[in-house]
């Protein structure tokens, strides 16, 4: 116990001796819980800022199965049977995107007009709207910053 005690505690201490407690963070320990491809960006400002993050990924990104797909796309054919399509994060843009661009074969004007004629209105969140917006897809609820 000892032992993994000082293990757990050994990049606090070296952050602590190498930031100093000039930092408004210094000698903080902050949990992330996405997994740490998405928490690297917010761990990096937190470093710069003398905290010491602890990764303790609580969910895991896992590709669509095949039955997960066929209902996906089932919805993406459907979209006038909706109101909204809500894309709450990064992994949901880039699945709904992948799954409608297939089926517009890898035409994004196409998804567009799609869309459009929907007239399903769109919400994304953070860098989905971006790759939404590149796509020449307007979310049309986004929260603020």
């Amino acid at each position: 116990r000892v032992g993994a005690a000082a293990m757990t505690n050994a990049p606090i201490e070296r952050a602590r001796a190498t930031l100093g407690g000039s930092k408004p963070l210094a000698g903080k320990r902050v949990l992330l819980t996405q997994p740490s491809t998405a928490a690297a960006p917010l761990a990096a400002r937190l470093i710069h800022a003398g905290a010491a993050p602890l990764w303790l990924p609580t969910i895991e990104v896992l590709l669509p199965n095949e039955e997960e797909t066929a209902a996906l796309q089932d919805a993406v054919l459907r979209l006038t049977d909706y109101r909204m399509l809500a894309l709450l994060s990064d992994v949901a843009v880039d699945a709904f995107v992948n799954c409608a661009l297939a089926l517009a074969d890898n035409d994004a004007k196409a998804l567009e007009l799609m869309l459009r004629a929907s007239q399903v209105e769109v919400g994304a969140i953070a860098s989905g709207a971006t790759r939404l917006r590149e796509l020449g897809i307007a979310a049309t609820l986004v929260p603020l910053e």
